[in-house]
């Protein structure tokens, strides 16, 4: 029988969402019970591991793990990923900045780490680039430069480097890789650790081979408990079908971290327990090629680096259907993920987003997308995929579509905030604002993410919000219109954030002189663990799916909020109800309006709601009794946490022919503290509500435009929605309903 010790528990210092509890067991060991939060790597729940004494638990292949001295102090940091960038190069040579421009220097390849480094961490970098008698060189933004490490031989024109950079300074952002004028950079693999202190002596390598799909680097002999990292590039025919981690090496776990099959690339890690020398190894599927390798072993140390807390990004990867011309369809990507959401974030020419094959995770498209504009998708309470294969379908015409999958550790269980949609025409050149202080993110704390289509210009960096991340990479020679990859003509950004206030969207431009023309931008917030939900905090869906008499859209809300929807459709005739499988059927707030003559003719309009509602993915679903119509039907649904009774609902407004889309609470609210919400349709095109409405959701189709937007307010009164409306007079009906 196991005897345990009661009197010696031990604290560790572990990421938000984490508890551990670790006993004495016999003098022999340790019993640690473990209870994560949230999903993630080993799902909710408490898992217990036995321990010998002098021994670690390692969550290998995620990036949190856990281990050290049981005996009193701070806990000790183990080998632990902290975060990664898998990015493509340019499809042009590095050449001069843009004269007057404020981008990547001039033969410099700029990219960002996911986030800014933590103080003490460790920094690798892998760069595939085009054949030269130099070698790059690598600094940071703050002054640091990388300790260069072996350069392949040349394979088909192209050669592999790696650096690292122990210790480096807390704050990092931006890397600049610098190489000759005329030099093309193929791909970037950057990575961050906790728990690393430099390169283990000398133990290093790197091969180049002839066509081969097992890819081996050089022979090494690492030190036990080395941090062993391994890069490998198909150099000749680069696209592959899949890459697979090396397996069946004594003294080493191999764990893929990043992976790229269209540039045919991949990076994998493993702690070296084994002795003497080995050949890492990796395997890869498609046409045998030629190929590049490098490998390094770097020392641990306990004392080295900071561990993440919170939520944070732990990898991000670019993805394309990569060029102009390339038609609609399936492509194939390889993400291998370990947090527990996942956000994908595409910018496409006249392609949208159709579907997300995952055989690990079940991805939400949100809705709209505009063509010629961004398109989003998440996955809340992911589980590990360690292989990342992923197929996107892609519909439309022919174009290209650039974009980033992100990988996100500490996120809530219901982590969708707000997303907001905005686009127009500029023939302004030089920065540009998107969101002008009217997005608010709807949430107590997490991360933004942010990304336009523009019709002309190359994005660089942003001057607000403060502490985003450009996480689209640029170079000195980038063609400014293309095609030119990477990410031409859009931006992407990520922006931690605490607090629920407005956030403005300022980005700069490689080339200073020239508008950035037509653009389409959206902005789309997740939820820290532990954050929670208030008052503020509404989830919003709408442009549904439309079939016959049927509008539907899937959202997953917490358990005991309310959820409050507002539904436009083109048949007076016809009544409408709205249900859905968790909470039955819903509450209409009042009858039905109908539009009165002109552009409005024919439309109705009502507004539903219900609360107390289970906390588990849905399915709403608006049914008339008659048949409505693609074009003009629609539902924006609005989940609030922190009220739960219906207070004041005016009949829905309508008017034929007005400047303005007014509609008024018309009685005093009953309390203090209530959530106001209001919809409207229009023969045309809105612009925003006023005041102090923040637009939710919004589409404008030219002969029909809606919107939803909401505000708390902090004492009793009467309150009132003003809606500006694109061309007056025009016709509209206005809903506003106000809970507590």
């Amino acid at each position: 029988m196991l005897n345990i010790n009661r009197r010696k528990f031990f604290n560790y210092y572990l990421p938000t969402g984490i508890t551990a509890i670790l006993l004495m067991a016999a003098g022999i060991g340790y019993l640690v019970f473990i209870t994560r939060a949230g999903g993630g790597t080993g799902g909710n729940g408490t898992h217990g591991f036995f321990v010998q004494q002098g021994g670690k638990f390692r969550q290998v292949g995620g990036k949190i793990e856990i281990g050290g001295k049981p005996a009193g102090g701070p806990a000790s940091i183990p080998v632990t990923f902290v975060n990664g960038k898998s990015a493509a190069g340019g499809n042009s040579a590095l050449g001069g900045q843009i004269s007057g421009g404020t981008g990547c220097p001039t033969d410099v390849y700029c990219l960002t780490l996911p986030q800014k480094s933590l103080s003490g961490n460790f920094l690798y970098l892998a760069v595939e680039y085009s054949t030269t008698a130099t070698n790059p060189t690598v600094a940071t933004d703050k002054s640091q430069s990388f300790t260069a490490l072996s350069v392949t031989g040349v394979e088909s024109s192209k050669k592999l480097a790696d650096f690292y950079l122990a210790n480096a300074t807390a704050g990092t952002s931006q890397i600049q890789i610098t190489e000759a004028g005329g030099v093309t950079i193929k791909h970037v693999m950057l990575l961050q650790f906790a728990g690393v202190s430099g390169l283990d002596g000398s133990v290093e390598g790197a091969n180049a081979a002839a066509a081969n799909n097992t890819i081996t680097a050089a022979s090494i002999t690492p030190s036990t408990g080395d941090l062993v990292l391994m890069t490998g590039c198909l150099a000749g025919t680069p696209g592959r079908t899949s890459f697979t981690a090396g397996t069946g090496q004594s003294g080493i776990t191999w764990t893929k971290l990043l992976s790229d099959i269209t540039k045919g690339c991949m990076v994998q890690f493993g702690t070296w327990s084994g002795s003497g020398a080995f050949t890492p190894q990796m395997t890869t599927a498609g046409t045998a090629s030629t190929f590049l390798a490098t490998t390094a072993a770097f020392t641990a140390s306990a004392s080295q680096g900071t561990l993440p807390t919170g939520i944070y990004l732990a990898g991000v990867t670019e993805i394309h259907n990569p060029v102009a011309g390339e038609g609609a369809g399936n492509r194939s990507f390889e993400v291998p993920s370990t947090g527990n959401a996942l956000v994908m974030h595409l910018a496409c020419g006249a392609h949208t987003l159709n579907t997300i094959t995952d055989a690990v995770n079940t991805w939400t498209i949100l809705s709209p997308q505009i063509l010629n504009g961004t398109a989003s998708a998440y996955v809340a309470n992911a589980s590990t995929n360690s292989n990342g294969a992923i197929t996107v379908n892609f519909q439309g015409g022919t174009g290209d579509c650039d974009g980033y999958v992100y990988d996100i550790y500490g996120a809530d269980a219901a982590p969708l905030g707000n997303r907001m949609q905005l686009g127009g025409t500029t023939a302004v050149a030089g920065n540009f604002t998107y969101f002008s202080g009217n997005y608010v993110p709807g949430l107590g704390a997490g991360l933004q993410f942010m990304t336009s289509s523009d019709g002309g210009n190359t994005c660089e960096s942003s001057t607000a919000p403060s502490g985003a991340i450009a996480e689209h990479s640029s170079y000195g020679g980038q063609l400014r219109d293309g095609p030119s990859l990477p990410s031409q003509n859009n931006c992407f950004f990520v922006v931690p954030f605490s607090g629920n206030a407005a956030t403005t969207y300022t980005a700069t431009f490689n080339d200073p002189t020239e508008a950035i023309g037509t653009w389409v931008s959206e902005v789309v917030s997740l939820r820290s663990s532990g954050a929670g939900l208030n008052i503020f905090s509404p989830q919003i869906t709408n442009s549904p799916t439309v079939s016959s008499n049927k509008l539907s859209v899937t959202l997953t809300p917490r358990s005991g909020s309310l959820l409050w929807a507002f539904v436009g459709w083109d048949n007076t005739s016809a009544t409408m109800s709205c249900s859905d499988p968790n909470n039955g059927t819903w509450t209409a707030v009042d009858s039905p309006v109908n539009g009165t003559a002109g552009t409005l003719g024919g439309m109705s309009a009502q507004t539903f709601y219900v609360s107390n509602v289970a906390g588990s993915s849905t399915k709403v679903t608006c049914t008339a009794s008659g048949t409505i119509t693609t074009g003009k039907a629609w539902l924006a649904v609005h989940e609030i946490v922190g009220v739960s009774t219906l207070d004041q609902h005016p009949a829905i407004v309508t008017s034929n022919s007005s400047a303005t889309g007014s509609c008024n609470t018309t009685g005093t609210t009953a309390a203090a503290a209530e959530y106001v919400a209001t919809g409207i349709i229009v023969g045309n095109s809105i612009s925003q509500a006023q005041p102090a409405f923040t637009i939710r959701q919004f589409y404008n189709a030219g002969t029909f435009g809606d919107s939803s937007g909401d505000i708390v307010v902090a004492s009793t009164g009467t309150y009132t929605a003003n809606w500006t409306l694109d061309i007056n007079p025009d016709a509209y009906m206005c809903a506003i309903n106000t809970f507590k």
